[in-house]
């Protein structure tokens, strides 16, 4: 274990010194406070997120988006620790909001691309995409593909959300910057009174979204609606729905419904390039739940699966979209409550440590 250890030490050294043309902690313009919180965020990262070791940068990489605005930092880390049963490198991408959720992306083993590259300028754009400028063409750092000028466009529209308008996360920052692991404050709980509760019909997303809008709607025909919504979002006869598919579908119900209300909000919490949402806590946070429970609003849960087994999925489930209808954030977990699509399982909690759900991602529908 300490030879292998050692040689790839060795290799990613060496990495860095093909590369110090690259890394941000060769150029004293960047040798400033964000940088140095940034670094230190990235090697208390593991530990807070569960991963044994002590941790040694050996490349820091500068991160921009296409308006030429560094959004973040890469650190690529090795494990210094002797006998560690943790992975023995990884990398962290830092947001350089210092308002913003503290951690972009996380690589608990192995190396990010930008390691021992040799570029112009470093990209990141909210994908697991890594993208490097050489020779004036943006290319994937992994596969060297150059990047289109359809996606550069889409690239530079959409931008890198770092942060929700609404959300401040300088209290976490701080917790990354002093190495204490957050705290779960007494359970907060709450939930809609009035959640429609309809069965699993053409498919999981249309049956989804049908109960967001029959909750505040309440005289529709759930079968009708959900028909209606399969239909708009080209769900297949296997009941599968492309995710861009579920917001642009669910906008065509109520442009073709103009009897209703239109929502001011439609749509994933956070997406990518491809109008797919991005997963996980860092783009779907407990307080962005909360606030549309609170306001009497169900939120549509997406997870890649959960081990949770009900009536209904007596395997468990697997990919799948839910009505969230409630939650419980605090000391003993953060659980949100849905109906799953089988009005025989009635309202099911699900932990967001489970498997599947640290994979989730939220469909919001506001008037």
């Amino acid at each position: 274990m300490k030879l292998k250890r050692t040689l790839i030490a060795c290799l990613l050294i060496l990495g860095m010194l093909f590369s110090l043309n690259n890394m941000a902690f060769a150029s004293s313009e960047m040798e400033n406070n964000t940088l140095n919180e940034s670094r230190t965020i990235a090697i208390n990262s593991p530990s807070m997120l569960g991963y044994d070791g002590i941790w040694e940068v050996v490349q820091t990489t500068e991160l921009y988006n296409l308006s030429d605005e560094i959004v973040g930092f890469c650190f690529d880390m090795i494990n210094i620790l002797k006998d560690s049963e943790g992975p023995e490198t990884t990398y962290v991408i830092v947001n350089s909001d210092e308002r913003g959720f503290p951690i972009l992306l996380f690589g608990a083993y192995g190396t990010s691309a930008y390691l021992g590259q040799d570029y112009d300028k470093a990209y990141y754009f909210g994908t697991l995409d890594f993208y490097v400028a050489v020779d004036e063409d943006i290319v994937n750092a992994h596969t060297g593909k150059e990047l289109s000028s359809a996606d550069i466009d889409i690239f530079s529209s959409s931008q890198v959300q770092t942060r929700s308008a609404n959300e401040d996360y300088s209290a976490l920052r701080q917790r990354y910057l002093n190495g204490i692991t957050p705290f779960s404050p007494p359970n907060d709980t709450g939930s809609v009174s009035n959640g429609a509760n309809l069965q699993w019909r053409k498919g999981c997303a249309p049956t989804a979204v049908a109960m967001l809008i029959k909750t505040k709607n309440s005289s529709l025909s759930g079968n009708t609606l959900i028909d209606s919504l399969a239909s708009y979002m080209g769900t297949n006869s296997s009941g599968s729905t492309d995710f861009d598919k579920i917001t642009s579908g669910t906008n065509d119900y109520f442009k073709n419904n103009t009897n209703l209300t239109k929502p001011k909000t439609c749509g994933w919490n956070s997406v990518d390039s491809k109008g797919s949402p991005r997963t996980g806590s860092s783009y779907n946070s407990t307080s962005t739940f909360k606030t549309s429970i609170d306001a009497g609003y169900p939120v549509g849960v997406y997870c890649s699966s959960s081990d949770v087994k009900t009536k209904g999925y007596p395997n468990g489930i697997g990919a799948h979209m839910m009505s969230g209808i409630g939650y419980s954030f605090g000391s003993n977990g953060d659980f949100v409550t849905c109906y799953t699509t089988n009005t025989a399982d009635g309202e099911v909690s699900f932990p967001l440590t489970s498997t599947g759900l640290k994979n989730h991602a939220w469909f919001l529908l506001k008037w």
